[in-house]
């Protein structure tokens, strides 16, 4: 199967059609791919479920950052994340890159207190969608908190 064969149905579920024609589970957006295979970018569908297993691949990534990086829950990790600006589908459902649409969803936005300690960088910083403001940003809340304990 490719992605011409799933085509036509991505392109009911981004034009309103309900999502059980391919899910079990309904539609609340759409991932954009990035294009390079083929030059062409592809809507892959999003649910509830898909952001569910990103925020465990964050939380994973966080235990294993500790185990092999001493010393890293005593002070504060400086991550550089970003988010792109998102569109709607003609269905006004949204339609983002993988990373914008986790970090926009209630599963990033509800994490636990000890993940959001952990960061130098506020959400909206994250959330800009023009890069260099948001590299800079990111940038001034590392250096503005270089000296901070988590507490």
């Amino acid at each position: 199967m490719t992605y011409e064969d799933v085509k036509p149905y991505l392109d009911r579920l981004a034009n309103g059609e309900p999502s059980d024609i391919l899910s079990a589970l309904p539609i609340s957006g759409f991932l954009q791919s990035s294009g390079t295979s083929g030059g062409k970018q592809k809507i892959l569908p999003l649910n509830d479920k898909y952001l569910e297993n990103m925020r465990f691949i964050y939380d994973l990534r966080s235990l294993i950052i500790s185990k092999h990086f001493v010393g890293v829950e005593q002070g504060k990790g400086m991550m550089f994340l970003f988010t792109r600006q998102e569109s709607t589908t003609s269905s006004c459902l949204p339609s983002a890159t993988v990373t914008t649409s986790f970090f926009k969803s209630k599963y990033f936005r509800d994490r636990p207190s000890y993940w959001y300690n952990s960061y130098t960088s506020p959400d909206e910083v994250i959330w800009c969608p023009d890069r260099k403001q948001s590299l800079y940003c990111h940038l001034l809340c590392g250096l503005v908190q270089r000296d901070h304990d988590v507490s």
